[in-house]
């Protein structure tokens, strides 16, 4: 033992120095740091020092009650975000959840309802104070920001009550929508063996997501009028996904599902709507049909009503679309039905909503018809609609009824000749944007200005100004800024379609075509979203409008690939616009058709083009008659006879012009000056030029003095400052009829009165505008200087007449128009031959003679053998001027070929002035060649014979 005493102190003693050297070294790195780092080095140790302690020491520093709630806060998993695409159920933990098995058993049950999706929150809500009514209001207040971090629908917490060894789950229902229900919470038993939720959990579940689905609908039933198409996705998914799994469970009776459909089915038919997709309106065409076999008639009479009614909505809309009426007959049918339970003196406003749709299909059924039964239907239902839709009652449907109304007086108006009805849709549309504005509802503000625009385009294409037009010009522009492509795409193309037609009529009024240029890019950018397979109707309608602009620029441009752009436009409506489809449309289609070709025609050498538009406008004369739109049968006649005009211009007889005096004739009983000034000045110089031309192949001017008046009744309409080149065409046509008076009058008067109507054309017919049509007019201002020419001493008119026939020719080029550059270039050498008989030299007589020539070589037999004729006549008679300045016979031989090439088409019962003439004059040339045969014979005769000199060898003989 005592051996052991002395030995246990050592190892003490050993043990000092190591208990000493932690201290020793731990300042010894503290200095080095502090030499090395500084204060913050010493700092960082420090912190270093206490997080290894703690580290050390954690169970013990963890259950300190700070340190505690931190550790439990930090651990929490995040709170997990909801399905958009699917009903919600977040469920924290319950207070007093043993073990978590009640929250565990419910989450489990509710699994089970794929229709909707349950997030866990690693949460829970306790009830703390003293007044359980302010403990509820805490707890759904901290429920709420749960539901608005997540994205959940519903939040599902509480607390389990315990007694007797035995557990009651008492469950609060929060709700991210305000809705308004009778429980907020309730006790739930679960099974005793089967651990199921009980029936009362699953209806109150149930009759919850009803009400939130509900609420959600009539949030954005707030937002009508404005685009909400894009916000409906997550709903629709959400309620659809509910109905497929909700069949047979608790809660879900036939009259909750049929209600929950009802609420699928009206936002399926918006997004249709303001997508312009058929799809989700074919869903709900479906989804109310098998609702309709819920809501029975017998047993729920309005509701029926209610569903037949917003049936008749999709099926409306997809009527719209589609080229046939099936489904607009269908909702019209489906609306009476539901006006056989929802009647005026039960449900007034509902009766009202009713029968404005009524109006709305029966309206557009109208469209599509020949008649107007249909229209005076429509008007009369929302007539009627308007007397319980009051302005004080229902402002915003009240403006909706008021806008209806005025689509269906703007078709009846588009069909009669007068204005009033057309006056009453405008008061109608302003009506309703007094209630309609932008702020309130931007997409019915819209769709009110386009249709304010539709009728103030039509007032304005029957009045002379243009006020209207640019009034409407203004709304369809206003209605562009929310009736966007990527919002409304349909709509859009509406309205761009509908800018393209008064553009389009503005620019027919207009001496540019920068308007015309406009209406072509509105046009095309329309049928970007109007394609034929989406809206084969409306994809024709704008290819006939098209056409309608393309065919106005191809008349102000030399070229001919926009008139074939514009008849290619118009065969292409022609597809969907059928006769049997849309008579009106299919006759008004034939009509534009028969104008492009007719203008392809004039400038074509053949007939083809010509005779295609005379049949195009006949067979618009078979839907277009007098009786049913006067106005748009007096149209047709009048582009009838110009078809008409211009092919008697290319035949020998008059049985033709006489046909397009008829057809002008006709027109104007419909086209007065009262009703349409410009159509009636439009026809008036029509007629002019038949009865001028008229004029021309008859001996008397009675003809020509009827032309003369008709050009200048027009010219009273026609004015410079309304339509420019309109007047200026009418000053040209007068010259051409004062022109033909003045040849076959002793005096100059007429011939200088048509000088100057040609000159005044030329003020508004610049080359740079119209280069064509300057041309024909440089033409016949040089057919007035040549007659003038003729009757005066000098040369100065026909040097006048030369240099305009010169200028013509710069743009009557026989590349671009091979008839008339041959027409000018024969008056070229009617000119040179006047100035060279007054000259001595043959120098003129010569350019004449190449002149003629070379009309001969566009100008043949084959395609205008009247001009033909009256060319060989010309050239027979410059060549008989050369021959007589020459020596030998071989110009007048040429003279003689000539005249008698003439005479095979200027026969005796054909044209016999002409025949006469030219008999006149081959008979004269006949003289000449036998006088100079007969001097030649003679000059032979009296040659003396030379004596014979002695060296010539037959004097030997």
């Amino acid at each position: 033992m005592a051996e052991g005493n002395e030995t246990s102190p050592e190892p003490q003693e050993a043990s000092r120095p190591k208990q000493e050297e932690t201290p020793l070294i731990y300042g010894e790195v503290r200095k080095r740091i502090y030499k090395r780092l500084g204060l913050k080095g010493l700092l960082g140790l420090s912190v270093l020092t206490v997080l290894a302690s703690i580290w050390w020491n954690w169970e013990k520093v963890q259950k300190q009650p700070v340190v505690s709630d931190l550790v439990r806060l930090l651990s929490r998993k995040p709170l997990p975000k909801a399905d958009p695409q699917r009903f919600s159920i977040a469920m924290t933990h319950l207070e007093n959840d043993i073990g978590g098995e009640n929250e565990r058993l419910i989450s489990e049950a509710l699994k089970e309802f794929e229709g909707i999706q349950i997030i866990k929150l690693d949460r829970a809500l306790t009830l703390e104070g003293t007044i359980p009514e302010a403990e509820e209001s805490a707890g759904h207040e901290q429920a709420r920001k749960y539901l608005q971090a997540t994205g959940a629908d519903i939040l599902l917490w509480g607390t389990v009550l315990h007694h007797d060894g035995k557990s009651l789950p008492k469950l609060y229902w929060t709700t991210a929508r305000d809705v308004k229900r009778d429980r907020v919470w309730g006790r739930y038993q679960l099974g005793s063996e089967s651990f199921e939720l009980p029936s009362l959990f699953w209806e109150d579940l149930g009759k919850l997501l009803q009400l939130l689905a509900l609420t959600q609908h009539a949030e954005f039933e707030d937002q009508r009028g404005h685009y909400i198409a894009d916000q409906l996705g997550p709903f629709i998914n959400k309620v659809r996904n509910l109905l497929q799994d909700s069949a047979m469970r608790p809660g879900w009776s036939v009259a909750a599902r049929a209600a929950t459909r009802h609420l699928l089915a009206d936002a399926l038919t918006l997004v249709g709507r303001q997508k312009g997709e058929n799809a989700p309106l074919e869903e709900a065409v479906a989804a109310y049909r098998t609702t309709l076999g819920e809501r029975t008639r017998q047993r729920v009479p309005l509701e029926w009503a209610e569903t037949q009614t917003n049936l008749g909505v999709a099926l409306a809309v997809l009527g719209e679309r589609e080229a046939g009426t099936a489904r607009l007959k269908e909702a019209v049918a489906t609306y009476r039905a539901a006006l056989e339970e929802w009647t005026r003196q039960r449900v007034p406003l509902d009766w009202a909503a009713t029968q404005h749709n009524l109006g709305n299909a029966l309206a557009v059924l109208g469209e599509r018809e020949a008649g107007t039964a249909r229209l005076e239907e429509a008007v009369a239902a929302y007539r009627a609609a308007l007397e319980e839709r009051t302005r004080q009652r229902v402002p915003l449907e009240w403006a909706a009824t008021q806008h209806n109304l005025g689509i269906a007086l703007w078709r009846l108006g588009e069909r009669e000749a007068g204005t009033a009805r057309l006056e009453e849709a405008v008061v109608a549309y302003r009506a309703a944007l007094e209630e309609r504005t932008r702020q309130r509802v931007p997409l019915e503000w819209a769709a009110t200005q386009h249709n304010l625009g539709g009728a103030l385009g039509m007032l304005g294409e029957r009045e002379a100004g243009t006020a209207r037009l640019e009034e409407a010009v203004a709304a369809y522009r206003a209605a562009l800024e929310e009736r966007t492509r990527q919002r409304v795409p349909l709509e859009w193309a509406v309205t761009q379609n509908n800018l393209g037609i008064v553009l389009s009529v503005l620019g027919e009024r207009e001496a540019g075509t920068a308007r015309l240029e406009e209406a072509v890019a509105a046009y095309r950018a329309a049928l970007e979203e109007r394609t034929r397979q989406r809206v084969p109707l409306e994809w024709a309608r704008t290819q006939h409008n098209l056409g309608t602009a393309l065919w106005r620029l191809g008349e102000r441009e030399a070229g001919t690939a926009r008139l074939e752009e514009a008849v290619a436009a118009y065969r292409a409506a022609l597809e969907e616009w059928t006769r049997q489809r849309v008579p009106l449309d299919w006759a008004l289609t034939q009509n534009n058709l028969g104008i492009a070709l007719s203008v392809l025609g004039e400038r074509e050498a053949g007939t083809a083009r010509l005779e295609e538009a005379v049949a195009a406008y006949r067979a618009a004369l078979k839907e277009r008659t007098r009786q049913r739109v006067p106005l748009d049968w007096a149209a047709t006649q009048n582009n009838l006879g110009n078809a008409l005009a211009e092919l008697g211009e290319r035949e020998a007889g008059t049985a033709r012009l006489e046909e397009a005096v008829a057809a002008y004739r006709a027109a104007l009983e419909e086209w007065t000056r009262q009703r349409v000034p410009l159509d009636w000045a439009r026809t008036q110089n029509n007629l002019g030029n038949a009865l001028a031309v008229l004029g021309e192949r008859e001996a008397g001017t009675a003809r020509l003095e009827e032309a003369v008046a008709a050009f200048r009744a027009a010219l009273e309409e026609w004015t410079r400052q309304r339509v420019p080149l309109d007047w200026a065409r009418t000053q040209s046509n007068l010259g051409i009829a004062l022109w033909r008076l003045g040849e076959r009058e002793a005096g100059t008067a007429r011939l200088e009165e048509a000088v100057a109507a040609y000159r005044a054309a030329l003020e508004e017919r610049t080359r740079q505008r119209v280069p064509l049509d300057w041309a024909a007019t440089q033409n016949n201002l040089g057919n007035a200087l040549v007659v003038l020419g003729e009757r005066e001493i000098g040369t100065a008119r026909l040097e006048e007449a030369v240099a305009a026939y010169r200028a013509a020719l710069e743009e009557r080029t026989r590349q671009r128009v091979p008839l008339e550059w041959a027409g000018t270039q024969s008056n070229l050498g009617n000119a040179l031959r006047l100035l060279g008989e007054r000259e001595t030299g043959t120098a003129r007589l010569k350019e004449a003679v190449v002149a003629y020539r070379a009309a001969l070589e566009e100008g043949t037999r084959q395609r205008v053998p009247l001009e033909w004729a009256a060319t060989q006549n010309n050239l027979g008679n410059a060549l008989r001027l050369l021959g007589e300045r020459e020596a030998g016979t071989a110009r007048l031989e040429e003279a003689v070929a000539a005249f008698r090439a003439a005479l095979e088409v200027r026969t005796r019962q054909r044209m016999p002035r002409e025949w006469a003439e030219t008999r006149k004059e081959l008979k004269a040339v006949l003289q000449i060649l036998g006088q100079r045969t007969e001097n030649r014979r003679a000059a032979v005769q009296a040659r003396p014979v030379p004596p014979r000199r002695a060296s010539d060898p037959a004097s030997g003989q």
